[in-house]
Parts: C-alpha cells; sequence; structure tokens
C-alpha cells in the first residue's frame, strides 16, 4: 500500500508477522523515515492509505483481530 502526496510517498510494510510500519519517502531530500509502527498487519483486498487534506491524520486498513476494520493513528509526525 502506497500515498503519493506533494511532499512524498508513505507506504505500509509488514515489519513482523503480526505488525505493520508506516514509512515517509521524502521526494526532496531522498530521505525515509518511519512514522508509526503499529500491531496487526495490512488487510488484503481493500484500497491503500489515505491523507486527510490537513494532513493530520493517516488511515489505512489494518487487521488487528477478527471484527476490527478500522484504525486511526493521530500525530505521526
Amino acid at each position: 500500500m502506497w500515498l503519493v502526496t506533494n511532499e512524498g510517498i508513505y507506504y505500509a510494510t509488514a515489519s513482523a508477522p503480526m505488525r505493520t510500519a508506516l514509512n515517509f519517502f521524502n521526494l526532496k531530500t531522498g530521505d525515509t523515515k518511519r512514522v508509526a509502527e503499529v500491531e496487526g498487519r495490512l488487510s488484503s483486498g481493500l484500497s491503500g492509505l489515505s491523507l486527510l487534506p490537513d494532513g493530520s491524520a493517516l488511515l489505512f486498513p489494518l487487521t488487528v483481530r477478527r471484527g476490527s476494520d478500522l484504525m486511526m493513528i493521530e500525530n505521526y509526525h
């Protein structure tokens, strides 16, 4: 999963069997930084990442356990 913005590219990868890392690649500097790591795995078959217009929240589909569908991370900068 990935998302292109004017500043760079946000992307999610599995960092362990049940953990997901959210990263940001800065197009201007070429630097990559981890913006968050969460427990759970990427949900397959769903759309990718979404960023609120003001940049205050990054949304993504994540499976933590059966029955949970949505997670929001605030203050990830």
